[in-house]
C-alpha cells in the first residue's frame, strides 16, 4: 500500500507540474495487468515457470498460504470444523496449505477460489480508494475514474463447473469478476471500459447494470490497436452505436505508421475521417458525446 501510494502521488505531482494534468480528464484504476483486475495472464508470464499460453492461479508463496490459513481459521473458528466441511483430516491449521488444482473439488476448493477472489477484490476496491483521494487532492475531483473490465469474465456456470472438478477455465483462474467491478463504478462514481465489439457480453452486463440500478454508468469500448481502426474505423463506430456505448478508447497508435514510425500509413485521410465522425458520436439515450 506504501509503495502503491507513493508511486501514484510521484505520478499526479510529475503531471502537476508539468502542466499535463491540465489535459487530462479521467484516469484508468490500475487495477492489475494492463489496467484490468486480473491477475496475471499467460501473456505477461514469460521467463517463469508457466509455459507460454496458459493461465495459470495463483496464491502460492509463503504469505499467501499464511494468509489462507488466518482467513480459513477466521471462518470456521477450529480444525475440526474446518476438518468436517472439507472431508480432511488437519490436525491444525498450520498444517494447511493453498490446494493445488487438479486435485478434487468441494469445499476445500470452493474456499480456495472464495479467497483468491476475495483477495483480488480487496486490492482493487483499495486502489479505487488511492486513486480517488490523488485525483481529490491534485484536482479537486475533477478527473473521472476508469475502471477496466477484463474482455472475458467468468459465470455462475464457470464458478459452479470449477467448484465440482477442482480446477477451472481461464476466466476463473484469472478470476475476472466482471460484476464486481461494475458494483464498484457504482459504489464509487467511476466510469467503465469493455471491449467494443463483444456484443454477447455487453447484453450481458448491460442486463446486470439495469438490474442494480447501474444503467447510466457510460462503458467506453476498446479498440485493441489494430490497422482495421485505420481500415475500418466506421465499423468500428456502427459497434459502438449498436451496443450503446460511450466512446471507443484507441488503445495505442503505432498502426498509423509504417515501420519507419515516421511515415503514416497509407489509409491516414480514412482514419482522420472516422474520427471526425466519431467526434460527433453522441451515445443513444444520452446528450454527452
Amino acid at each position: 500500500r506504501e509503495t502503491l501510494t507513493e508511486k501514484l502521488d510521484m505520478m499526479m505531482s510529475y503531471m502537476d507540474r508539468t502542466g499535463f494534468l491540465d489535459n487530462v480528464d479521467t484516469l484508468v484504476v490500475d487495477c492489475g495487468q494492463g489496467g484490468e483486475g486480473i491477475y496475471p495472464p499467460e501473456w505477461t508470464q514469460y521467463g517463469l515457470d508457466a509455459e507460454v499460453g496458459e493461465d495459470v492461479f495463483w496464491g502460492y508463496e509463503d504469505y499467501s498460504q499464511a494468509n489462507f490459513r488466518q482467513t480459513m481459521q477466521a471462518k470456521y473458528g477450529t480444525i475440526g470444523a474446518a476438518n468436517a466441511a472439507w472431508d480432511k483430516n488437519y490436525g491444525s491449521f498450520d498444517e494447511v496449505e493453498v490446494p493445488m488444482p487438479g486435485n478434487g473439488g468441494g469445499a476445500f476448493w470452493e474456499d480456495y477460489l472464495l479467497w483468491y477472489r476475495d483477495s483480488k477484490r480487496q486490492v482493487i476496491e483499495e486502489q479505487i480508494l488511492m486513486f480517488q483521494a490523488a485525483v481529490d487532492k491534485y484536482t479537486g475531483g475533477r478527473i473521472k475514474l476508469i475502471l477496466y473490465t477484463p474482455g472475458r469474465s467468468y459465470r455462475d456456470e464457470d464458478w459452479q463447473a470449477a467448484v465440482e472438478s477442482g480446477d477451472g477455465n481461464g476466466s476463473i483462474r484469472l478470476m475476472c469478476d466482471n460484476r464486481f467491478i461494475i458494483d464498484m463504478a457504482k459504489k464509487y462514481g467511476c466510469w467503465l471500459h469493455g471491449g467494443y465489439e463483444n456484443r454477447e457480453d455487453n447484453i450481458y452486463y448491460q442486463a446486470y447494470m439495469k438490474e442494480t440500478g447501474a444503467e447510466g454508468i457510460p462503458i467506453f469500448g476498446e479498440n485493441s490497436g489494430q490497422i482495421d481502426m485505420v481500415k475500418r474505423g466506421t465499423y468500428a463506430i456502427q459497434q459502438l452505436r449498436k451496443n450503446g456505448l460511450a466512446g471507443i478508447d484507441l488503445t495505442h497508435s503505432r498502426w498509423l505508421f509504417e515501420k519507419d514510425n515516421m511515415t503514416p500509413v497509407r489509409n491516414i485521410e480514412k482514419f482522420k475521417e472516422n474520427m471526425r465522425i466519431l467526434r460527433n458520436y453522441l451515445r443513444p439515450g444520452s446528450a454527452n458525446t
